[in-house]
């Protein structure tokens, strides 16, 4: 499910809500030992936000970025 809110999200150049859903699959991810593959995802939808640094998504997915070792 929430795959297809990422492709909608997508679809609909919403940023922030593919932003939303990746953050929470990203932490499956990482639960399940997938840090390289939540560090991709992230990333990917984190540089498509445009502004907007003090948002609850966006802070959650700076947090985790940093945790996984990535460059911002």
């Amino acid at each position: 499910m929430l795959g297809h809110a990422i492709a909608v999200a997508q679809a609909q150049g919403a940023a922030s809500w593919e932003l939303r859903a990746t953050t929470r699959i990203a932490s499956l991810l990482i639960d399940r030992g997938a840090t390289n593959d939540a560090a991709i995802l992230l990333a990917e939808a984190f540089k498509k936000i445009d502004g907007g640094s003090d948002t609850p998504d966006l802070v959650l997915a700076t947090m985790m970025l940093r945790e996984l070792g990535a460059t911002l």
